[in-house]
């Protein structure tokens, strides 16, 4: 992962990749942070490769804070 500083997310977990999902152009990665529900990412095919994300990666997740959405746990994501 980056530096802290050397990008402007300041939203940063870390964990481990538990799912992913390819689409035709996109993918959904699914991250265990140890939180009641799994963060749930939303990546261009060619990113999870070229990042070689797959179940069992340890990653950092980080984001800005007006990327965040959040939804019902009862709602499934698309």
């Amino acid at each position: 992962a980056p530096d802290e500083d050397a990008t402007s997310a300041r939203n940063r977990l870390a964990g481990t990749v538990e799912s992913v999902e390819r689409g035709d152009a996109v993918a959904t990665v699914a991250v265990d942070a140890g939180l009641t529900t799994p963060l749930r990412a939303f990546l261009t095919v060619e990113s999870v490769r070229r990042l070689s994300l797959a179940p069992g990666a340890r990653v950092v997740a980080s984001w800005k804070a007006t990327a965040t959405r959040a939804t019902p746990a009862a709602v499934e994501p698309r």
